[in-house]
């Protein structure tokens, strides 16, 4: 239960249903009681549940994680499994590597054909890539692609809700 030799548990109550935090103790001058949320994700970036405690901000999916399964192993990364950051019920969280969080992206706004990893390579070509292989092929069908792309995605331990539109 500690991140940054805190006790979370005496800090906070987590509600792993709601994925919500909230404040076990009275934080007198910054509006917050006994049994507040804490934290919102209009303090941080709006993708995350921020909380500023001791004049530092700490994730809130960290704190719940803690709170509910003990210390984060070093090197490792909480992933939203549906990709929303705000949601952290302990059912929408995993324990996993940078590299297996990336295996769980949602697909990028400059996607031309609304999947990853295909772009036009000629007029009537289209390359399908990645950042791990770079080139997996080539092809003139866009269904042929698609089929390329995804059964790479599955043999390569990509989660299921990679690629999901925003």
């Amino acid at each position: 239960m500690k991140l940054h030799d805190i006790d979370w548990g005496e800090v906070f109550d987590y509600c792993p249903s709601t994925g919500l935090l909230f404040w076990r103790i009275d934080r007198p001058g910054k509006n917050a009681n006994v049994g507040d949320v804490a934290g919102s994700p209009k303090t941080g970036d709006g993708r995350y549940w921020v909380i500023h405690y001791q004049q530092k901000k700490y994730y809130a999916h960290r704190i719940a994680w803690e709170i509910a399964n003990g210390p984060i192993p070093k090197g490792m990364v909480i992933d939203h499994i549906d990709g929303d950051g705000t949601n952290n019920r302990l059912d929408n969280m995993r324990v996993v590597t940078r590299s297996q969080n990336q295996r769980n992206k949602a697909l990028q706004k400059n996607s031309p054909f609304g999947i990853s990893g295909i772009r036009r390579y000629r007029k009537s070509v289209f390359m399908v890539y990645s950042f791990v292989d770079r080139n997996i092929g080539r092809t003139d069908d866009f269904f042929e692609a698609c089929c390329l792309r995804k059964s790479w995605e599955v043999r390569n331990g990509f989660h299921e809700n990679h690629g999901r539109a925003r």
